[in-house]
């Protein structure tokens, strides 16, 4: 059975793409993961560091008081998400809300690479490149 990349519930989310061809033991990944992380640090200034999984395959390595930053990868296409915290205030849900509707088209416009076409019955999920 297939499947596709992995990103949490109710997160959202653009797609890029990772190529490295060095071989295994390289740091190619690493370095994309950093970069991703300092251009998402650039945009939102709020989010500092973290290293929470937020489920069996998706790491946020960025939080703020609203949402968690992560990245998640599967045979080079990588979901680059914003996640509402699930421990928020009663009070706070409204701010995270709108901070994450003031964070979509940003998202969208700095790490969108690929575009999900659909998802065949077997969970496999095909994409294009956007120019």
């Amino acid at each position: 059975m297939g499947r596709g990349v992995s990103f949490p519930s109710g997160a959202l989310v653009a797609f890029d793409q990772f190529d490295c061809d060095c071989g295994e033991g390289c740091d190619c990944w690493q370095y994309f993961r950093e970069a991703l992380e300092e251009r998402a640090a650039a945009i939102w200034p709020s989010l500092t560091p973290c290293c929470e999984w937020r489920g069996r395959e998706d790491l946020a390595t960025l939080s703020n008081n609203f949402a968690y930053f992560g990245l998640s990868e599967y045979c080079g296409v990588v979901a680059v998400w914003l996640q509402p915290r699930g421990d928020l205030e009663p009070g706070q849900e409204a701010l995270a809300r709108r901070w994450l509707e003031q964070a979509r088209p940003r998202l969208a416009r700095e790490f969108r690479k690929l575009e999900r076409l659909g998802t065949a019955s077997n969970g496999e999920s095909f994409y294009r490149r956007i120019s």
